[in-house]
């Protein structure tokens, strides 16, 4: 094929992309726009939000990259988000509320994001709060969260899902995405490559707890997957087909969220850990990264995990006497520290489900074969692909994120306690082979 030929086949691609978004999202009133250019950008927005008094937020990146432009365009007023002490912009609870004080001093009749993860979070919250539409305009292709009908917010060092409307519109440049850092590329990529392990999460807690299971969510999800298979080496290049196909698989992934009502079907165990080594980097100063790149890392671990739990003679497992309340708390106080008085009620949750496991242990047993088998098909041949993490420039082993053996240990160990989700993590521990396994995992050197 020549130059010319593959040119037209990779625009025809873009463009069926194109359409496949706009009909998801218009069929739930939410306009999806993957555009070649940014100029492209201000007319979308003016066709689907109030005419008057918008406001745009930004941060100091955002604002010179595009923010500028498009408040320029709108005659909009800027938002500024301020940074913490260490020069990072954060979405917290005292951001958020900031963010929303801002809007009603402005009069803003809608706001529009400017940004990734963290504005995208903060200006939904606080239009939200003031029941006012927002937009998005996505500049990075970094998580999967520009869709979704929630927020995580930290508040008192603890990562919060907090519901909210979605976008009703979100403008994706592509010019602009394939300029984002490669690492932020990438960690879009490690957010999405955690469907196996999140998918097999939901399904278990489905079959064990008969929490809700979306078949038109799960639709999306796969579709996410099929669209981004192969992509690897295209995000390295920063081909905009490849661009392209990360991004339409993120907002397919983040419409899966919004349609099951929880963020399950896309954010499972993997996401706890990167949860957990986010509150401690906030509030002890430890090591972290961005969350799609610690997600990927994770989501490698927990497939191991998954593998070796399905290879399992479970009726071999005896399970063990439960470890009291009072013991169990006074450990996780000296681990989470000066988090504790957050965590605990969480905490207490988690345990206070455990100790009803005997009804849900039963019922694994009972239906071992077909949990086995369907869990198997979720996870596919490779549920951890490490290489084509690798190749998309993204890390995939804890000490290329700056978190030694021991942190590692304890993020996998503990991170079930910072949020009330049954994942396989739960399922481990109740069996009591969760803290031997990783151990194991961890003695192999590879993680």
């Amino acid at each position: 094929m020549t130059s010319t030929g593959k040119v037209e086949e990779e625009m025809n691609n873009i463009s069926a992309l194109q359409q496949q978004l706009y009909k998801e999202g218009s069929a739930r009133n939410l306009f999806l726009h993957l555009i070649g250019s940014l100029q492209e950008a201000p007319s979308l927005l003016r066709s689907g939000l109030p005419p008057a008094k918008p406001a745009v937020v930004v941060d100091a990146t955002t604002e010179a990259l595009a923010g500028l432009d498009i408040a320029r365009a709108l005659h909009a007023s800027l938002i500024r988000v301020p940074t913490r002490a260490d020069g990072t912009v954060v979405a917290g609870r005292q951001e958020a509320d900031w963010l929303q004080q801002q809007l009603a001093k402005v009069g803003a009749a809608s706001a529009i994001a400017v940004g990734a993860g963290v504005l995208n979070d903060l200006t939904k919250y606080a239009s939200h709060q003031l029941n006012i539409p927002c937009a998005v305009v996505a500049t990075a292709p970094s998580m999967n969260g520009y869709t979704s009908a929630g927020v995580a917010l930290l508040d008192s060092g603890i990562k919060t899902s907090v519901p909210c409307q979605a976008p009703r519109i979100v403008v994706a440049p592509l010019d602009v995405l394939a300029r984002a850092p490669a690492r932020m590329i990438a960690a879009g990529f490690g957010d999405l490559c955690s469907r196996p392990v999140s998918g097999a999460d939901w399904y278990l807690g489905h079959r064990l707890l008969a929490t809700p299971y979306n078949s038109d969510a799960l639709r999306l999800v796969d579709s996410a997957d099929d669209i981004t298979r192969d992509i690897s080496t295209g995000l390295a290049q920063r081909s905009p087909e490849s661009i392209a196909r990360l991004t339409a698989g993120l907002l397919l992934s983040g419409m899966a969220m919004d349609i099951a009502g929880t963020s399950a079907p896309s954010s499972g165990c993997e996401h706890l850990i990167s949860h957990h080594l986010d509150m401690f980097h906030f509030a002890c100063g430890g090591n972290h990264d961005l969350h799609g790149c610690q997600v990927g890392v994770a989501t490698i671990a927990m497939s191991r995990l998954y593998e070796r739990f399905v290879a399992t003679d479970i009726a071999a497992i005896e399970a063990p006497t439960q470890e009291p309340w009072e013991d169990l708390a006074k450990r996780l106080a000296q681990h989470f520290g000066p988090l504790w008085d957050a965590v605990e009620p969480v905490a207490r949750q988690v345990y206070e489900l455990q100790t009803n496991g005997a009804e849900r242990r039963a019922a694994l047993h009972g239906q071992w074969q077909q949990i086995q088998t369907q869990v198997r098909r979720i996870l596919g041949t490779e549920p951890g692909n490490s290489q084509q993490l690798a190749l998309a420039g993204g890390p995939v082993r804890f000490r290329e994120i700056g978190i030694v053996p021991a942190q590692a240990r304890e993020a996998m160990l503990l991170a079930r306690y910072v949020r009330a989700r049954y994942t396989l993590l739960d399922l481990l521990a109740e069996l009591g082979v969760l803290e031997v396994w990783i151990d194991d995992m961890l003695a192999a050197g590879d993680l």
